[in-house]
Parts: structure tokens; sequence; C-alpha cells
């Protein structure tokens, strides 16, 4: 068995639970229904309807394309743009991303790391692994770059892919493919850890990566004759042991090979 080099994690509900507020992204839109009327715009709807008729449309183009499987990452600024001009409500270019800057800061302040699972990438990076995030995101990538130092996350991760910067989602085999590069280590020395059975699993199956499947902040499970996981954990403190025995069995086989 290869030596083991990396471990690769998805972001969402892998690392950490993301549940965006709904309070903090009503408070984002006051802001925008004061943008709109700075810019002479007359009945601007509530914050509420603004939710509904922006950010949640744009969520639903979002998750449509999800649903049909596009491996194309989509341009979160540009969504923006054209769902206020199709609402009646064009702005230059620099008060669209400002919109979008300030609803990213309001569905990702107040997530958090716990300690235990930081302190697992803590433990990875001390025991001589390389480690990446791979995250299929529709946000700006500069902002959730910063996010994962606000997080603790940056001060281990040697290396981050993010759908919304590579062009290209997860599962496509490309992604992987980058991030295995950066990292220096062949897709037979390394894992992938993450919570969705087809983009996570499989995807890094396919090109022959380990797939672990968490299930600590939302839970699928295998089904008979589909993709099965070389593991499962239901919280990532579990991965320490499986990434322990990656490490230690090719030492063993080694050992034994010599008494021979």
């Amino acid at each position: 068995m290869p030596v083991l080099r990396a471990v690769v994690f998805d972001w969402g509900h892998t690392l950490l639970d993301f549940t965006p507020g709904e309070e903090d992204l009503l408070a984002c839109y006051e802001q925008v229904k004061g943008i709109l009327e700075g810019q002479a715009y007359k009945n601007v709807p509530a914050a509420t309807d603004l939710v509904n008729d922006l950010s949640k449309r744009v969520e639903a183009i979002v998750e449509e394309s999800y649903r049909s499987q596009e491996l194309e990452e989509l341009d979160l600024v540009e969504l923006f743009d054209a769902t206020l001009r199709v609402l009646g409500y064009p702005l230059p270019a620099e008060l669209v991303r400002q919109i979008v800057e300030m609803e990213h800061r309001a569905l990702t302040g107040k997530l958090a790391m716990t300690e235990p699972n930081l302190e697992v990438l803590h433990t990875l990076k001390k025991w001589g692994l390389k480690l990446g995030i791979v995250s299929n995101i529709t946000f700006l990538p500069e902002l959730f770059r910063a996010d994962m130092d606000r997080f603790g996350i940056g001060a281990y991760v040697d290396e981050f892919v993010f759908s919304a910067a590579f062009g290209l989602r997860k599962p496509h085999p490309g992604i992987y493919r980058h991030m295995l590069e950066m990292l220096g280590a062949s897709a037979s020395e390394a894992i992938f850890v993450g919570d969705r059975i087809h983009d996570d699993v499989w995807g890094a199956q396919q090109i022959g990566m380990r797939g672990v499947l968490t299930q600590e902040f939302r839970r699928e499970e295998p089904e008979p004759g589909g993709t099965q996981p070389d593991h499962v954990i239901s919280a990532l403190p579990e991965l320490l042991p499986y990434v322990k025995r990656m490490c230690d069995e090719p030492a063993s086989a080694k050992t034994a090979s010599s008494r021979l």
C-alpha cells in the first residue's frame, strides 16, 4: 500500500456546520433596501420581500444547476446583476459586488469551527501530512479564503481549491487532480473526506483516491449496489485512527518483509 501523504477535505458540513442565520440575512437586506433607495428607486419592497425576490431567487438558480449536475461553476456577481435587472433594479457594477459581499458576510459571519475539529487538522499536520480543501462554492473565492483564516483553518491547510475560482465543480476529476498536483501527492497517496457520497466520495474514488464519508453535520447513507465509502465516520475526530492506520500500514508491511 502506498504511503499516505495527503488528506483533502470538503468544507461545508464536513469541517463545520454550514447553517446560515436568517436574522443576519434579513439585516443585510435592510441595507440592500437602503442601497436601492439611494439609487432613487421608488417603492422598494421590505427587506423580507427582497430576501425572497433577490437572495432566494439567486439561491434557487444555483441549486437548480446542482440538481442538473452542471459541473461548470456559476458567477455569483453575474447572477445577482441579472436578477437585479429582472427585478427592475439595474445597478452599477461596484454596487452589485457590494451587495454580494454584504450577503457573504451575513451568511458566514457567525460560522465557526469546533475545537475538536480544529484539533484534527492540528494533529494531521503534526503527523507531517499535507492538507487541502476542495469545496464547491459560488461565493467570492477571495472572501471565502479570508474566512478560512478567520476559522483558524488557514493555519493548517496547505492548499485550497474553490470551484468559484477553478471554474469546475466536484465531482469533475480535474478539480481533484489540480489539488493533488498542488500538494505533490498521487491519488493513491491521498484520501478525501466529505459529506456527499456522489460529489465527495465517488468523485475522489473515480481518480484513485480513497473516500471517507462524514455524517457529523448532515447524513447520507450508502445504498446497496451504489458507491461505497472506504470508511464512514460520525464525527471528524474519528478520522484520526483511520489515518493513523493508513500511515502505519506501509511501515508494518516493510518491517514484515524485512523478516522474510
